[in-house]
């Protein structure tokens, strides 16, 4: 059922945290990758996000110009997209998570992309455009690319109201500040290295401290062994 981007809630200019699916081909098999992304919609066919160059994602899509957005209600699912790290058991989440959207593109080619099974909705997309942007942070400067897509897809398989809690809000922010201890520790930048870490574990102390929702607990347990793994 292709039903617009408004039916599923999303609302112009908004900011959402979505899980992105991008692809590559070896062999004639498909192997999918998923990120936590920030999106908004810019107007009722168009999406926006911003990968950083060096990422899976954007070396995907340089390939395979499709990205399926997973909307989740599951936080657990946000950790195991984000928190990954090679030679590790934090392998991101694996391919039986997956199954296969049948799409016929311009050329009447039928092409599978994936998406991830737990999803209550997905928004299917294709490159429109791609700027190259110089971010600087407190990380220094980083290059990003601003992609710009066009909907062509949207399917709605479940009802979601999620309003996320307070645990689960701490629990996303605990894990994007993650993502960037793991680069402070990659840049060897030892003050943001502890005021980064200082947060996050600020945030578990007060998750623990109100929290009862199981998963979340889950998703803090794996975070804290992810953390554990890149400060070794």
């Amino acid at each position: 059922m292709n039903i617009s981007c408004e039916e599923i809630g999303l609302k112009e200019n908004n900011l959402y945290e979505v899980l992105a699916t991008t692809f590559s081909i070896n062999n004639s098999k498909i192997i999918p990758n998923t990120a936590c992304m920030g999106i908004r919609l810019i107007n009722k066919d168009v999406i926006q996000f911003s990968p950083y160059s060096n990422t899976k994602t954007y070396e995907n899509i340089k390939e395979q110009p499709y990205v399926i957005f997973n909307l989740i209600d599951d936080i657990y699912y946000y950790a195991l997209a984000s928190l990954k790290k090679q030679n590790s058991d934090f392998k991101g989440i694996l391919n039986d998570q997956y199954q296969f959207f049948k799409f016929a593109n311009t050329l009447k080619k039928e092409i599978q992309l994936p998406f991830l099974k737990n999803a209550w909705a997905i928004i299917v997309c294709k490159i429109i455009d791609d700027t190259p942007i110089i971010k600087r942070d407190d990380l220094g400067e980083n290059l990003i690319i601003e992609v710009k897509l066009r909907v062509l897809y949207c399917n709605k398989y479940a009802s979601s109201n999620k309003l996320y809690n307070r645990a689960e809000n701490l629990a996303l922010e605990a894990i994007i500040l993650a993502t960037r201890l793991k680069v402070a520790q990659e840049l060897n930048k030892s003050e943001l290295i502890m005021i980064i870490h200082e947060k996050i574990n600020q945030y578990i102390k007060d998750i623990n401290r109100f929290c009862k929702n199981l998963n979340v607990l889950k998703t803090i347990d794996y975070l804290k062994k992810y953390i554990q793994v890149i400060m070794d």
